[in-house]
């Protein structure tokens, strides 16, 4: 398309700037057993170089990701966003040990998860944590330019 800028230097920086400003909502797309996708809402948090979110350990999405690991994310797009949206491709992994919920618990919604489980990491059975692990990203804005961001093969964090 004529008109339409394609940048490839969008960094870690510009990344976490667009996950601020449009999350943390976003739909997460899976891919079922018999190969349909399974797509639903999820909010994500980023921590030490990674995306979260809270997952059931018996659900939907956890028997997808632990069957195949590819996952697609939409940031949610409307006038808050001026129309901007952000997309990310990565592998996911479902964290579900009582040692990962110890050291994630108070660094991925916190709040949320005292409250309903007022005993901590230790009693909360049936849920883990979704770990993504960001392979690419593009961030589409309301005129049609897009950004993108591909990290380095080496663990990125901040």
């Amino acid at each position: 398309m004529a008109g339409l800028a394609y940048d490839l230097t969008m960094d870690l920086d510009r990344f976490l700037e667009a996950h601020d400003r449009l999350g943390p909502v976003v739909h997460i797309a899976t891919i079922t057993g018999d190969g349909r996708p399974h797509v639903t809402p999820i909010r994500v948090s980023w921590h030490d170089g990674f995306l979260y979110a809270v997952v059931g350990l018996h659900g939907t999405k956890a028997r997808n990701l632990r069957r195949l690991p590819r996952v697609c994310l939409h940031y949610q797009v409307g006038p808050d966003t001026h129309w901007d949206g952000l997309m990310v491709w990565g592998l996911g992994a479902v964290l579900g040990s009582v040692a990962d919920k110890v050291q994630l618990w108070p660094n991925v919604f916190a709040a949320d998860l005292e409250r309903q489980y007022p005993d901590g990491p230790e009693s909360a059975h049936d849920i883990g944590f979704l770990r993504v692990t960001v392979q690419r990203a593009v961030l589409l804005h309301d005129g049609g330019d897009r950004d993108e961001w591909r990290p380095d093969p080496v663990r990125v964090s901040s």
